[in-house]
């Protein structure tokens, strides 16, 4: 296997702005009143695009039919890669400004006989370069094994069966643990994981596990418990938001007509705090403060860490995603007439209050 190129996200230019950052006072935390639309734009896609934002600039990545897509502002700047092998790319992750992963979809493929075994496709890192000004692609096999790859500091936490695996840039995998559905905290010690996949048919653990509980390790050897909860995200403040479920998810009819809500839990001592009520897939900002959810009618909300305040943002987006530095807010859309579409719609918004209007000019003597 050829060496892939270093995935470590950190440097001692950085170190030295976070320590020089400690001297800074932190700006307040962001109310659901703080952010305004100023204009969008978007993408039409023809599969679960579950796009994701680059870490450092405003391109997109998302999936398409046995491939993926590049994504970025402005008419013709498209571009549309396609495995030749038909790899399945799922769940895509960006590692750092020029390098993503993905997986296959759930780790097992179906024989003749109609058992189901493992996949042996795991875990793919594409670095993206430049070539006489045209972009260059350069997909190498980092593991054998492994689906729905996440970053977590400079190595990726995968699943493996019933089991979390850690991968580091060389491709070593060593075991973390059962579980499953590990979501890192990107630059700290955290993680969190589920006792039982809930959304998807249990085909490992062989118990009667409908919902189980979250776990959220803030540190080794501090570990508590949230039941019945899914989809946890990391907040900048370094708690945990999650959609808890009310009642076992449905058979044959989506999963959030359960009854669901958001609940945060702000640290290893802090008791979950309902801060969205009948709503689903949280998405933290990354300035802190504030939490976009889903409602129960598909609407986008906004609400605060508190959970005292809460606003209506889009009459309809699915699978919130804020970019980078939380100036523009990613949603799917549903496309009228075409069940199979969605629509990438993403908004360029205002952080923080207004500006004061400038004085009046004085009136001419």
């Amino acid at each position: 296997m050829r060496t892939l190129p270093t995935l470590a996200l950190c440097s001692a230019f950085a170190l030295l702005l976070g320590l020089s950052g400690c001297f800074r006072q932190a700006p307040p935390p962001l109310g659901v009143d703080d952010v305004k639309e100023l204009r969008t734009y978007g993408f039409d896609t023809i599969v679960e695009p579950q796009a994701t934002w680059n870490p450092e600039t405003n391109q997109i990545l998302a999936r398409i039919e046995a491939g993926f897509v590049l994504l970025d502002e402005g008419r013709d700047r498209q571009d549309y890669y396609r495995s030749t092998e038909r790899r399945e790319t799922v769940d895509p992750v960006w590692i750092n400004r020029t390098q993503f992963a993905f997986g296959p979809g759930h780790g097992l493929i179906a024989t003749a006989s109609g058992r189901e075994v493992p996949s042996s496709q795991g875990l793919t890192v594409v670095t993206i370069g430049d070539k006489n000004g045209k972009r260059v692609l350069d997909p190498q096999t980092l593991t054998k094994t492994g689906y729905r790859p996440r970053v977590w500091g400079d190595r990726i936490i995968a699943q493996a069966e019933d089991k979390i695996i850690v991968v580091d840039h060389f491709g070593g995998v060593s075991e973390f643990g059962p579980g499953f559905y590990a979501e890192p905290q990107r630059g700290g010690r955290g993680v969190t994981f589920q006792e039982a996949p809930v959304l998807e048919a249990d085909r490992w653990t062989g118990l009667d596990l409908r919902r189980g509980r979250l776990f959220i390790r803030w540190k080794p050897g501090q570990v508590t418990s949230l039941a019945n909860a899914i989809e946890a995200r990391w907040t900048a403040s370094g708690g945990v938001v999650a959609t808890v479920l009310r009642n076992d998810p449905p058979l044959g009819r989506p999963w959030w007509e359960a009854g669901t809500d958001v609940y945060l839990v702000a640290g290893p001592e802090a008791k979950p705090l309902l801060i969205a009520k009948d709503a689903r897939s949280p998405a933290p900002h990354p300035g802190g403060g504030l939490v976009a959810v889903v409602s129960r009618e598909g609407a986008t909300d906004l609400v605060d860490e508190s959970g005292a305040h809460r606003r209506n943002f889009l009459d309809q987006g699915d699978h919130p995603e804020w970019s980078h530095d939380g100036t523009r807010l990613l949603v799917e859309q549903l496309v009228q007439g075409k069940p199979d579409a969605r629509y990438l719609r993403v908004a360029v918004l205002r952080i923080g209050a207004p500006l004061p209007a400038p004085a009046a000019a004085p009136a001419a003597p």
